[in-house]
């Protein structure tokens, strides 16, 4: 699958809350994204299923980070996807 389809797919199971099942799609994004291109959709594959970024995954810039790349977004808005308040 592409990276694209795997995010798409982390999302549907995280809606699901299929933990297991985001894990796995989260280690064949890694493994999808081992060149860099599209490495932040591990980022928002984690923020969706309210799980931690892998101990190896590292930010954008290089940096290793225990936060999404998206978690300064969600102080705007007050949002947690597993919260539901966003639906």
């Amino acid at each position: 699958m592409t990276p694209s389809l795997e995010l798409a797919l982390a999302f549907h199971q995280a809606v699901l809350e299929d933990h297991d099942a985001v894990s796995a799609t989260i280690t064949r994004l890694r493994e999808l994204t081992q060149d860099g291109d599209h490495a932040y959709y591990i980022d928002f594959a984690c923020f969706m299923a309210d799980l931690p970024l892998p101990p190896e995954h590292t930010t954008p810039n290089g940096s290793t980070a225990n936060r999404p790349l998206v978690a300064p977004f969600t102080g705007l808005y007050g949002l947690r996807c597993n919260s539901r308040s966003w639906m």
